[in-house]
């Protein structure tokens, strides 16, 4: 699953470099299904995982990445419409190289750097949500 996790988050990644450098349709197109094959393989391989009755502990944080991973690729959509300033998006694709790495290492990801959610426009502000959520979720419990 880490694997799978991290293929994730780097198709989103990907997707997100498309559309923040508003590369044209069909390169947005062709990122935004990898994400969708990215994620479907994620989905398939956590049910696997959960016919075999692992501990809940294993399954939830799987369970809230496979969910997030659609919603990040929703707010990326959403990103294209109300682009974010260069530096905002470059944290941000950033952000999401950290716990795509954090994934597939299976370690805990380093602390999130704090953004002003105030300044940032809706789409952005979600995305910034969900990747806390994400960084949650790779994170062990305390």
């Amino acid at each position: 699953m880490p694997a799978l996790i991290a293929e994730v988050l780097r198709a989103n990644r990907s997707y997100l470099q498309a559309v923040l450098r508003g590369a044209g349709p069909a390169a947005i197109v062709a990122a935004r299904r990898r994400v969708g094959l990215a994620t479907a393989n994620a989905e398939a391989a956590l049910q696997r995982l959960i016919g075999e009755a692992p501990p809940a502990a294993r399954v939830e944080p799987l369970m809230a990445l496979v969910a997030y991973a659609r919603r990040l690729s929703a707010s990326i959509t959403a990103l294209g419409a109300a682009p974010p300033d260069l530096a905002l998006g470059a944290r941000l694709d950033e952000e999401l190289g950290i716990l795509a790495d954090a994934a597939e290492a299976g370690a805990p990801p380093p602390p999130l750097l704090p953004l002003d959610e105030s300044a940032m426009r809706r789409p952005a502000q979600r995305l910034a949500r969900q990747l806390r959520v994400v960084h949650s979720a790779l994170a062990p419990s305390s």
